[in-house]
């Protein structure tokens, strides 16, 4: 009989609130690479990106979305472009958080939780 392993997930809040300061922004890209590398999940992960890229239906026109949908983005090192995001989706909050970068979720949890408990409490 096969019994699943035990998995512990904890929130942890880097020092650094921006990955362009301090060695916490190092040590995230350290790990998330290193778990990438030693499961063997690299190549099906970037493999994502290259049938994105070379799928000819991904740059087809396509009706605007319907379901509901937040953003977050940081002010740090984020680019999106909410004029053409409002145009593809049905953008009902769009948050731009002072602090953090790329891994916003480590960087600011508490600030990012914030915005999705608002986010989700908004739609009932």
């Amino acid at each position: 009989m096969f019994s699943a392993p035990r998995i512990e997930v904890r929130v942890v809040q880097l020092a650094s609130a921006s990955p362009a300061v301090g060695a916490a922004s190092d040590e995230l890209a350290q790990a998330s690479g290193s778990n990438s590398w030693f499961t063997g999940t690299s190549g099906p992960s970037a493999n994502l990106y290259h049938e994105a890229f070379n799928d000819p239906s991904a740059w087809a026109p396509r009706p605007r979305g319907t379901v509901p949908m937040a953003v977050a983005v940081s002010l740090t090192q984020d680019v999106a472009v909410r004029r053409l995001a409002e145009r593809d989706h049905h953008i009902v909050r769009w948050t731009e958080l002072a602090r953090g970068g790329h891994f916003l979720a480590a960087e600011t949890p508490t600030a990012l939780a914030d915005d999705l408990r608002e986010f989700f409490g908004s739609l009932s």
